[in-house]
């Protein structure tokens, strides 16, 4: 919730000095503890007139007034603020009044004998509900940003876990992998290319494609060991294919006369839905690795016949220990990647000339390449490739040992890092009730881990370090400013003024006025 933007409360009535009364009273206790500001106004028209360009949120009327009563005042209000909370404040007990301000939805029926008490509560009241409505509002903003700065890079998971996905593992479409699919991979003619210009020609091409077909639902791509991949989402399933041929011809031309880099292109024949990506990305592979490509352009679009990969059912399960050896790195565990390594090195050790061994190697290095620059791990890559520069089970021994030294760093930053956010938390909300819950809600953690962190690494409870700000924030505004005593008590999260007190005494010895009295001057 967006603590810094104001509530304007609308006072208004005939009797200037009853208006004036009010207005200040709502001053004095909300204006700077709630963010209030209040306006003040001795008629209905003066009211439309200052709305016109000032936001209205709570609206506190007189209901019998000349010219236009309270009453025609609300009704003209909730249609240009229809979130208008209403309070009628009048001297007339009447049943008639009380029933109309019941029409217009108004939130208190106040009687102005009844005492600046009940009115403040009202008020408080009121302000309450919009700091509940702006919260939520709030939240639900920050979750609709949340989701479209994350739903790329999620989208980028399944598109890895689809690529890499073993026959029949994907049992369902995905609804943020929307459309159909084409593939395009390259593999660039020499293998010494800097890893610089493979991403420049891989932002590129898909830049260029895009803005060529303004009809693409999404598009993303990769850089694999093979070389480039782009996947190309569109509404149809009739892309035209042909035309993305020719362009891609296009542009293999440019980036050899601009770059001079030169590459072969393969082009799926046809899209498929999230759940073919496997197979159709299998099948492009083969044809780059087994397959030479026709044409001077150095482009192809996918053959019927194109090479098939074998799916017997130790390929299938190799490439199942293959993906939980993904996991295993993306998610940091070197027990289990250590684990499933073994039977893939158990295939390359006893076939190590095959296609499916190659495969394995090429597949699990990409993962490990994709780590150490994930993580600016680069350093440690070359010593360990100085100490084992064969790719075999000793090196990625030595990756493991790696992630293993990495994970326990993160996890030492990140409870750090969690002690620190309850730390900046409480310091921009110390005039709030913080309660655990609220450090729970806002930091994603539950009340139990953060209390334990918390002590861990400050030293003392949470609530204990709330209260020493507090009561080191109430010093200062005793030593520096005018203030009262329950302007301070609100200003450091205290509602009850004798608790405020009580507390202040505990920790200092002394009253908050016999500590401002014993200051020197």
């Amino acid at each position: 919730m967006n603590q810094t933007e104001k509530i304007h409360v609308y006072v208004v009535d005939d009797e200037p000095i009853g208006a004036d009364d009010i207005s200040d009273l709502i001053r004095d206790q909300f204006q700077e503890a709630w963010n209030v500001e209040v306006h003040t106004a001795y008629s209905a028209a003066s009211v439309l007139k200052q709305t016109e360009t000032q936001p209205c949120d709570i609206l506190l009327s007189d209901i019998k007034m000349p010219g236009m009563t309270g009453l025609e005042l609300a009704s003209k209000m909730r249609e240009r603020f229809p979130k208008l909370i209403i309070i009628f404040l009048t001297g007339f007990d009447d049943f008639s009044y009380a029933y109309e301000a019941y029409r217009q939805h108004a939130f208190h029926y106040l009687l102005k004998t009844e005492g600046d008490d009940v009115i403040l509560d009202a008020v408080k009241k009121c302000l309450n509900t919009i700091r509940e409505r702006r919260w939520l509002i709030s939240r639900i903003s920050d979750a609709e940003t949340r989701y479209a700065t994350i739903l790329p890079d999620y989208r980028k998971q399944l598109l890895t876990q689809a690529l890499h996905a073993g026959e029949g593992e994907l049992e369902d479409e995905s609804p943020y992998v929307p459309g159909y699919i084409n593939l395009l991979m390259a593999r660039f003619e020499k293998n010494d290319i800097p890893q610089t210009q493979k991403l420049v020609v891989l932002t590129a091409v898909q830049e260029i494609i895009a803005e060529d077909n303004p009809q693409i639902l999404w598009s993303d791509h990769f850089l694999m060991e093979d070389g480039p991949l782009w996947l190309i989402s569109t509404e149809s399933e009739n892309a035209d294919v042909n035309h993305l041929f020719h362009l891609v011809r296009s542009i293999r031309k440019r980036i050899e006369d601009q770059l001079g880099l030169s590459l072969f292109f393969v082009i799926s024949q046809k899209p498929v839905r999230y759940k073919g990506l496997s197979r159709l990305f299998r099948e492009l592979q083969s044809m780059l690795r087994r397959e030479i490509l026709e044409g001077e352009a150095g482009a192809a679009i996918q053959h019927d016949n194109a090479a098939s990969v074998p799916k017997d059912d130790h390929y299938w399960e190799l490439k199942r220990y293959l993906e939980l050896c993904r996991k295993d790195i993306e998610q940091k565990d070197a027990y289990l990647f250590r684990i499933h390594l073994q039977p893939l090195f158990d295939q390359i050790t006893q076939y190590p000339e095959t296609l499916v061994s190659e495969e394995i190697q090429s597949l699990l290095h990409g993962y490990v390449l994709h780590y150490i620059t994930q993580n600016n791990l680069q350093n440690e890559l070359s010593a360990i490739r100085a100490a084992h520069p064969h790719q075999n089970m000793q090196y990625y021994e030595a990756i493991a040992d790696l992630i293993a030294r990495e994970t326990e760093k993160e996890k030492g930053n990140a409870v750090r890092s969690i002690a620190d956010y309850v730390c900046r938390y409480i310091e921009e909300h110390i005039s709030e009730d913080i309660s655990m819950q609220a450090l729970s809600d806002a930091s994603g953690y539950s009340t139990g881990y953060l209390a334990r962190v918390f002590k861990q690494q400050e030293g003392v409870s949470i609530h204990d370090y709330i209260t020493d700000k507090r009561i080191s924030l109430a010093k200062a505004m005793l030593m520096g400013s005018n203030m009262r005593v329950y302007e301070i008590a609100a200003r450091c999260g205290y509602e009850n003024t004798a608790y405020f007190i009580k507390v202040f005494k505990l920790q200092t010895g002394q009253t908050p006025q016999d500590f401002k009295q014993n200051q020197p001057s």
